[in-house]
């Protein structure tokens, strides 16, 4: 975001900040799942995880209201390069702050890289996440375009109804992790469906 608000000048210069952006956003699930792993218990791990995967929600809530806000008065180069600084600093911080553990070199085992594949219900998952986010980030993409062009809706006004999507993913992205960990456990299959169909 800093990189396009700075030289964001040309088509090509942005798809090459929105791939990079992407190679960026992609360590943060599983960072976040092997620190999961690491430091909680069998039990607490399902909502710790539903608590670090609702932060999207919430940046989906309250991201349009700023990033429209911030356009209408400060114009898109100042917004980005601003969000951007504000992103890169909570990299820094973060790298400041948490404590780092020390690795252990292991000798990597090529069969079990392999073994993952034979389970049919990783395979399964990556295909139903796959098809649920389609129709979600086509939405993300279309919507707004949508509302302004055609509804002569107030571009503020759209970025609130963008908003009220991530709402509902931030609540229930808590409320499911809860769920699942207290109510559910052995049963997310059904869970995944559950969720799926809505």
């Amino acid at each position: 975001a800093f990189m396009f608000g700075i030289l964001g000048v040309s088509f090509g210069l942005l798809l090459l900040f929105r791939f990079l952006s992407g190679i960026g956003h992609s360590g943060y699930p599983a960072s976040c799942a092997k620190a999961v792993v690491s430091n909680f218990s069998i039990e607490h791990r399902t909502f710790a995880q539903s608590i670090l995967l609702s932060s999207s929600g919430l940046a989906m809530t309250t991201g349009p209201i700023i990033a429209v806000y911030a356009m209408n008065n400060l114009g898109w180069q100042i917004s980005f390069s601003g969000l951007g600084l504000i992103a890169c600093a909570t990299a820094l911080l973060i790298f400041l702050i948490i404590p780092r553990q020390s690795v252990v070199p292991q000798k990597e085992n090529i069969q079990q890289w392999n073994c993952i594949f034979k389970y049919k219900a990783v395979i399964w998952l990556f295909i139903s996440v796959f098809f649920v986010n389609i129709p979600n980030y086509g939405m993300l993409a279309w919507l707004p375009k949508f509302l302004v062009q055609h509804l002569n809706m107030p571009i503020q006004t759209s970025g609130y109804v963008i908003a009220a999507g991530g709402l509902g993913i931030w609540i229930s992205s808590l409320l499911t992790g809860w769920l699942v960990g207290k109510y559910f456990s052995g049963k997310e299959v059904a869970v995944i469906v559950t969720c799926a169909s809505i």
